[in-house]
């Protein structure tokens, strides 16, 4: 056993070198005197499933550091010894003893899981560049004296990632293990089945492969309303892919040797229109004669048939190779934004309903999910579901993962059923930096203060789940992951006690070394203009809060080109006054760079204007785009004040406010504006928010200098299919937040029609 205790009760004062960033943070940690040299002498001793542990770094530390390393069988001076000790069981079986003095290294656990996360603590207690051996660096190969006693907070410490929208190869899966084996998580929630496309061979099932993994291409841009799944014989361009049942065997074993279960999520009743279009058998009568139109879009047509008893038996098919697959004791089917109007229509369902005395379709759907879970149950396993799966009633021994906020989780919790929290709020990877920062998800508490201690037990953990729709690259997938999963990390692993996120960040900031080296891509803050357009009459000034990152500078250019690490360097106001455009970046040590943030910038005098009157204009036209769309070639209607909700519902379609707004005193505004997909608001010409492209729903603000007078006024937004919305708020001088006020808006009075 470890000398922990020891070194608590001598009180050993602290060493003067700081210690590297360790995340999670440890539960317990004493930082000693001296460090420990790794050197040709040094030796490892373990045996057994202990050396089977730590062979991979110590492969990786040997060919980094240019020393053999042997193994030893003999204990003393130079030796690091890697053991599992069961005197250590009251730290669990993920928990662990670290101890670094000048003479030795010491890794300790009760269980292989734990002994494994000692290693990952001694990872990262060892220099960066231990992490990419093919470029050696010289080094000092020290390790600071310190005792560690760690184990986790949560049992579940989930990550998740949709391949159904956007397909990755087995390789990208194994680089996002090992980045989860180096923070400890220890869930992979491989969400394999959606509308975009089934993932997985099925030996059974073979047309789940041949026909619903592939789409007509749609690479980059993700549009729920374009998925088209073609026959093989269709020799047109396609895009998707499938893991084959070797390649799932191959991933399990490589989670498993890094403390990863893999939990596969095969989606049911609903987001099932690739499994309609291979075998449309399995969905309701009127929607399997005209399948051909769930192949062209017809996306409410996704939902199993629970009416059919053929149903059942291909499920039950599926999930026979699933769980001879994995071995995760929890199966996840899904269960989410069932649309039941499909049920209402179909003749077998409403017999089902019948039959059952089942009096709605949310209790038709329990009815199916509670039928499936005997079916796990009498496997040995246990079904996990979307807080949907609450509708209508649970199954008896089903798990609950709360998405739609912590209600559906307090809910499961009080009626004795195990919770996974992952709220929107804060576990949305796939929402933008500004809705969830790196912060909010450190800030992210999964037990609610309302559950009693027993009830709280049942919360076994949280997760972060990474919904692809608009991450097509392996690239874009790392970066709204990192370095925001950080935060989520230690919230799962550290004490409910660690809330300094202050502190948190330093390291995590410090952090960003470990992953240049291990050349992850990750988000790297845009500058944060003053304001995000200026409009002026002779010049106005700009200024950047100074980037948080270590090392980052923020360069910048005045004619609209794009930033380089040589372009002028932000240190003090710029002042402008011409019309042009200021865009500027920040740059990192490593040479990463952030998204460019730009800066209209123009010159414009409000003068009064006559003949206006109250209200505004508005175009609407149906089409498909992908970018705000411009419609002022159509003719306007008039309109009190921007009101979308007579045209919501609908499918791709286009709005376009334009006219005046009148500001009323000088100052700075705020404009908000959110939606579902993209929307962009001009004031004088200038880009005063940029919110466009296909997106779910998402708010931007900017902050603009305003004169008070009346300025000429546009708001662009398009829908291109399933949720849609578009609002605008504003903050100013002697206003709180809120909708623009109708008095604000003016327009020219439409000519009267020729005769």
């Amino acid at each position: 056993m470890l000398a922990l205790t020891a070194i608590l009760a001598t009180g050993v004062p602290l060493a003067q070198t700081v210690l590297p960033p360790l995340i999670p943070k440890p539960v317990k940690v004493v930082v000693g005197l001296g460090t420990f040299t790794i050197d040709e002498g040094t030796r490892f001793a373990a045996t057994g499933e202990a050396r089977k542990v730590i062979e991979p770094l110590r492969q990786m530390l040997a060919k980094a550091s240019g020393y053999s390393l042997p193994y030893t069988t003999t204990s003393g001076p130079g030796v690091i010894s890697v053991s599992l000790q069961p005197n250590l069981a009251y730290l669990g079986r993920e928990g662990y003893a670290l101890e670094v003095s000048p003479a030795h290294v010491r890794l300790e656990a009760p269980a292989v899981g734990g002994l494994f996360y000692a290693s990952q603590t001694l990872r990262q207690l060892l220099p960066p560049s231990v992490e990419r051996p093919d470029d050696r660096q010289p080094e000092s190969w020290r390790l600071p004296s310190v005792a560690i006693e760690d184990s986790p907070r949560f049992e579940w410490r989930g990550l998740h990632l949709d391949v159904s929208r956007h397909f990755f190869p087995k390789e990208e899966i194994k680089q996002y293990l090992d980045s989860m084996a180096l923070l400890k998580l220890n869930v992979f929630h491989w969400h394999l089945v959606d509308d975009g496309g089934w993932r997985l061979q099925i030996k059974r099932y073979p047309r789940l492969t041949d026909v619903g993994a592939w789409r007509k291409t749609m690479d980059e841009v993700w549009s729920q309303g374009k998925l088209e799944f073609p026959e093989p014989e269709d020799k047109s361009p396609r895009y998707g892919g499938f893991y084959t049942q070797e390649d799932v065997r191959e991933i399990v074993a490589y989670a498993k040797a890094r403390n990863i279960t893999v939990v596969p999520e095969i989606e049911m009743p609903g987001h099932s229109m690739p499994v309609m279009a291979a075998y449309p058998e399995v969905t309701c009568t009127y929607f399997a004669q005209n399948v051909w139109k769930i192949a062209t879009g017809m996306h409410h047509a996704t939902n199993y048939c629970p009416g059919k008893e053929r149903t059942f038996e291909f499920l039950e098919g599926v999930l026979d190779e699933v769980m001879e697959l994995f071995p995760s004791k929890v199966i996840h089917i899904g269960g989410d934004e069932v649309n039941k109007l499909q049920w209402n229509r179909c003749d077998d369902c409403q017999k089902r309903m019948r039959d059952e005395r089942l009096a709605t379709p949310e209790a038709l759907q329990s009815w199916f999910l509670q039928r499936m879970e005997k079916y796990l149950n009498a496997k040995g396993r246990t079904m996990m579901g979307w807080d949907e799966i609450l509708e209508g009633g649970l199954a008896p021994n089903a798990q609950v993962m709360s998405w739609r906020g912590v209600d559906g989780g307090i809910a499961a919790a009080k009626s004795g059923h195990p919770v996974v929290m992952t709220p929107t709020s804060h576990c949305y990877f796939d929402y933008s930096y500004q809705s969830i920062s790196t912060r909010k998800a450190f800030e992210f508490e999964p037990v609610p203060e309302v559950l009693t201690a027993e009830e709280a037990k049942l919360v076994r953990g949280g997760q972060a789940n990474v919904w692809t729709e608009w991450m097509s690259t392996w690239e874009k997938v790392e970066t709204m992951v990192f370095p925001r999963l950080l935060g989520m990390a230690e919230r799962l692993w550290s004490p409910a006690s660690n809330r300094d996120a202050d502190a948190f960040l330093a390291r995590s900031d410090r952090f960003l070394e470990r992953l240049d080296a291990l050349r992850l891509a990750y988000d790297v803050p845009t500058p944060t203009p003053s304001h995000s357009a200026l409009i002026f009459a002779k010049q106005a000034k700009l200024t950047f809060a100074p980037p948080a990152t270590p090392g980052a500078t923020v360069r910048y250019t005045l004619d609209g080109s794009d930033p380089t690490p040589d372009s002028p360097n932000y240190s003090e106001a710029i002042t402008v006054a011409d019309t042009t455009q200021v865009r500027a970046a920040t740059f990192v040590p490593s040479g990463r760079r952030s998204e460019i943030v730009s800066v209209a910038c123009a010159r414009y005098v409000p003068r009064a204007r006559t003949g206006l009157e109250p209200g505004l204009h508005l175009r609407y036209v149906e089409g498909e785009w992908d970018r705000v769309p411009d419609l002022h070639i159509e003719t306007p209607r008039p309109v009190a004040d921007i009101d979308p909700k007579p045209f919501l519902g609908r499918d791709k379609f286009g709005l376009e406010w334009t006219g005046y707004i009148s500001i009323p005193s000088s100052g700075t505004y705020t404009f908000q504006l959110g939606s579902d997909d993209g929307s962009v608001l001009w004031l004088a010409g200038v880009k005063i928010v940029d919110n466009d492209g296909l997106h779910g729903y998402g708010a931007k603000s900017g902050a603009v200098d305003l004169e008070a007078g009346v300025y000429p006024f546009k708001l662009g937004y398009f829908e291109a299919g399933g949720a849609d919305g578009v609002d605008l708020t504003v903050s100013g001088p002697g206003i709180s937040a809120g909708p623009v006020p109708a008095a604000w808006w003016l327009r020219e009075p439409l000519s009267p029609p020729r005769s």
